[in-house]
C-alpha cells in the first residue's frame, strides 16, 4: 500500500502524523526515497 501511495501521490504525505509522538510519527511531509544510508534525518 505504501508503494501505491508513492506512485499515486508522489513523495509527500499528509501532515496528519507530522510532529506527533509514537510509531507513526514523521518529522516532515516529505518521504525519503533514496535509502536509509543517505537519509540525513537518521
Amino acid at each position: 500500500m505504501a508503494l501505491y501511495n508513492v506512485i499515486k501521490n508522489g513523495p509527500t504525505i499528509s501532515d496528519k502524523h507530522v510532529g506527533t509522538v509514537g510509531a507513526h510519527s514523521d518529522a516532515s511531509t516529505d518521504l525519503w526515497l533514496d535509502g536509509a544510508a543517505t537519509n540525513p534525518h537518521r
